[in-house]
Formats: structure tokens, sequence, C-alpha cells
């Protein structure tokens, strides 16, 4: 369920929610309570300086995924999603950086 509820997800997102320009926004977890009543999602944003911005306006629009979530999947029952940052695709950034300038 986690696995389709991440890929049905991302690509609402890249439909519904506009993006800033220059940011790469990617689910990079989704992670489903044992009862199904709710889901964590995880988004990894670079660059680090549109992380307050995106998260902000995924949380703005949370209701409205969930909607087309439901609509698309059709699962009884859903789990109702919320967005947490996930840093790990900027910490592997930054590292490759480091590495590239050795």
């Amino acid at each position: 369920m986690e696995s389709l509820i991440q890929e049905k997800l991302s690509q609402i997102i890249l439909r519904e929610i506009d993006i800033p320009t220059g940011t790469l926004a990617t689910i990079s977890y989704v992670k489903v309570s044992p009862d199904l009543t709710s889901g964590e999602v995880g988004i990894s944003i670079i660059p680090g300086e549109k992380i307050k911005e995106v998260m902000e306006l995924l949380k703005k629009e949370q209701g409205h995924l969930q909607h087309l979530l439901n609509y698309s999947l059709n699962l009884k029952p859903m789990p109702r999603i919320g967005f947490i940052y996930d840093p790990g695709l900027e910490k592997a950034a930054k590292i490759e950086r480091l590495l590239e300038d050795k």
C-alpha cells in the first residue's frame, strides 16, 4: 500500500502543485500506520533554501491532495496523509559536493 500511495501521490503532485522553478521535491518514503488511519509522507527538497516554501505549499494543499489521492486509489480505508521534511537527499547532495571538491 505504501508504494502505491507513493507512486500515485508523486503523479498528483507533479500535475497539481506548482513547485518553484529550480526546485527538486520528491517523495522519499511513505509510512502507513498499522491501523491504516494515517500516513507519513517524507519529502526531500533541493535546494535547501526552498524547504520552508515547498513544505508550506504542500501543507496548504494537503486536503486537496488527499481528496485526489482518495479518488484515484479508491482504497478503504485510505490513510490520512501528512507531509514531513526528509533531509536525506539534501545530505547526499552535500556529501557529493564535498567529495567533488577534493
